[in-house]
């Protein structure tokens, strides 16, 4: 019963989830409202959101290294390898975010599934050549901004400039990945969709005979995105496990269209008028992606401790957006640190013993350049996963945990007429691994 509760709770997961990758979010233009509103979002293709699952949030971050028999690792599609049963994995986030300059700040948030993933040993970990198989459906990138600046022209009169965006690129993917001895190479081989809306309004405050100017511009996106990985895994003396691990991805173009409006309003006392003055449609084009490479060791006892550093470096001079370059950094990068501690695994009583406890720091770049200005982003981690379920009953094996995790970091500078983003990230996840295929046995 406890097992087909939890696979229904991971089916109602991944038709939200479903639902809501679809589902375009409205930004605001009060700036005091608690709807997301993130200006560096709309640069670039937007916030990257990398759909790292929650205990290696917990982490930093550090999963170029990870792998595990009973969690999926998509950050190294090479860890399918290490999987031991048929496991489904689910997550949502909640952010919380204040936006400050020299002069002011506001509180911003919001909250959003993350990532849905389901992963199968088609071979044992115990036969010569283990493989696996994962698919998976996550967030790549998502923008959400609203801002208004108040100006006069040269008559003196008062004109509004808002600017304002919203939409989401997202990531299905499949993944495989097989091991030989130490070694195990794996990829993820995934179709980018999506869209982008951004808005520009000049709205005239003193005259009704002057027109306001709206201009509206739309990207679809619409592309195959693959990443590759590998990993070692050795065991040393006194059961320490080293492992290590790296992933790539090259420059990709990822295709798109857009569609451009340039539209003039005025409105009267008993009438409204409308004059399109500029459309485009259907204007085809490429998204150009970065080369990124990803670096990370661990070592680790098993069901006891585990410590792990990670280093991932982004080529952002190679980005495109239909053949323009955008305000981004030549290279990004970032650095983290992260670890996991067990009291007492096999514990039978006292159950916080048998919890995994979670911690990290990370420090680097994010990939928008503005004003002469890099966006330094810093911060720590921490958090747990909650075993909720482990039994042996007839051959049937099944183990799941709740799993929580914290992020508490800082992005940009209130410099060079910046926003500085002070945010409070909160993560819930969930794992359930099952033995599939299990032969019915009969009196």
């Amino acid at each position: 019963m406890c097992l087909y509760r939890a696979k229904s709770i991971f089916t109602v997961l991944l038709i939200a989830f479903a639902s809501n990758i679809f589902a375009q979010t409205t930004t605001v233009s009060n700036p005091t409202s608690l709807r997301f509103n993130d200006p560096y979002s709309r640069f670039g293709i937007g916030t990257l959101n990398d759909g790292t699952p929650t205990p290696l949030r917990a982490m930093g971050g550090t999963g170029a290294s990870y792998n595990d028999p009973y969690n999926i690792n998509p950050d190294n599609p090479a860890s399918y390898s290490f999987l031991y049963y048929t496991t489904y994995q689910g997550g949502m986030e909640a952010n919380l975010t204040t936006l400050s300059t020299n002069t002011t700040s506001y509180a911003t948030g919001n909250a959003t599934l993350s990532y849905f993933t389901i992963g199968i040993p088609v071979s044992r970990p115990t036969r010569k050549v283990p493989a696996g198989i994962v698919l998976g459906l996550r967030p790549f990138a998502r923008e959400y901004y609203n801002m208004s600046d108040t100006q006069a022209d040269l008559l003196g009169s008062q004109t509004i400039h808002n600017f304002s965006g919203n939409g989401s690129v997202n990531l299905a993917y499949v993944g495989a990945a097989a091991r030989y001895k130490k070694f195990s190479i794996g990829f993820n081989l995934g179709y980018m969709f999506g869209q982008n809306q951004y808005a520009s309004h000049l709205i005239n405050l003193d005259s009704t005979h002057v027109y306001n100017s709206n201009f509206l511009e739309y990207v679809k996106v619409g592309g195959l995105y693959w990443k590759g990985g590998v990993m070692y895994c050795d065991t040393m003396a006194k059961g320490l496990i080293l492992n290590v691990g790296a992933t790539f991805t090259l420059k990709q173009n990822i295709s798109a269209t857009r569609n451009d409006y340039w539209v003039a309003t005025r409105s009267a006392p008993d009438s409204f008028f409308v004059d399109t003055s500029y459309n485009s449609q259907e204007l085809k084009g490429k998204i150009t992606l970065p080369t990124s490479f990803d670096f990370g060791i661990q070592l680790a006892k098993a069901n006891k401790w585990s410590v792990a550093f990670d280093y991932t470096s982004t080529q952002w001079s190679q980005y495109r957006g239909f053949g323009t370059i955008d305000s981004v950094i030549n290279k990004s990068f970032r650095a983290s640190l992260g670890g996991s501690i067990v009291p007492n695994y096999e514990a039978t009583r006292g159950y916080l013993q048998r919890i995994t406890y979670r911690f990290g720091v990370y420090y680097g770049s994010q990939y928008v350049y503005l004003n002469g200005t890099t966006l330094n982003n810093y911060g720590f981690t921490f958090g747990a996963s909650l075993p909720y379920k482990r039994n042996n009953l007839g051959g049937r094996i099944t183990t799941g945990a709740l799993h929580i995790g914290f992020d508490f970091g800082t992005l940009g500078t209130k410099s060079n007429g910046l926003f500085q983003e002070s945010y409070a990230r909160f993560t819930l996840g969930l794992s359930l691994s099952d033995k599939w295929f299990i032969p019915r046995k009969y009196d």
